[in-house]
């Protein structure tokens, strides 16, 4: 079966007023895709099938630059569980080179203590950071920052305990509601 082409929204692609002075309705115009045909204003079937096969790559692109974090996270995530063998709340210290392999987003001289908690499955954490030189984030599964902890946090290094809770925690609907 044949995809049915919508001529229309590609011609309200080219009919922008500052463009359609310089596009011809009828022939060609060269594109970063190469030559586009037109014939009475309308993309020819081998012009639309380019442009649609582009918009295509485009969203494909997006797609890809849009999940790369959360995929890279999730990777961590096996390899704290298959690699390291550490259950959900446990701490691993990634110390050296072979310790981070695979790891997209480190540097080789950090000394790394990570550990992974589910909010959904295993409800609020509280993560108590003591005094001292340490310097640390907890991130969502996206990589984006919660909070910085340790010298870079909120209690600059005298430590700190940080409740950790999710979007439908009880404690957010109750705050929310007063």
């Amino acid at each position: 079966m044949k995809p049915q082409t919508n001529k229309r929204a590609l011609v309200a692609a080219f009919s922008i007023p500052a463009f359609s002075q310089e596009l011809p309705t009828t022939g060609s115009v060269e594109t970063r895709l190469g030559k586009l045909e037109l014939t009475d204003g309308y993309p020819t079937e081998a012009t639309a099938k380019k442009l649609y096969d582009d918009i295509d790559f485009q969203r494909a692109c997006q797609a890809y630059i849009w999940a790369l974090s959360a995929v890279g996270f999730h990777g961590l995530y096996l390899a704290h569980l298959n690699t390291f063998g550490a259950s959900d709340g446990d701490i691993v210290l990634y110390k050296d080179l072979k310790d981070k392999a695979g790891m997209l987003t480190l540097n080789i001289t950090t000394i790394y203590a990570m550990s992974f908690w589910n909010i959904d499955k295993q409800g609020p954490l509280v993560v108590e950071v003591p005094p001292g030189l340490t310097a640390g984030g907890v991130q969502d599964i996206w990589q984006r920052p919660v909070t910085d902890i340790g010298q870079t946090g909120p209690d600059k290094g005298q430590g700190g305990k940080y409740p950790i809770l999710g979007p439908n925690s009880e404690d957010i609907k109750r705050r929310a509601i007063s």
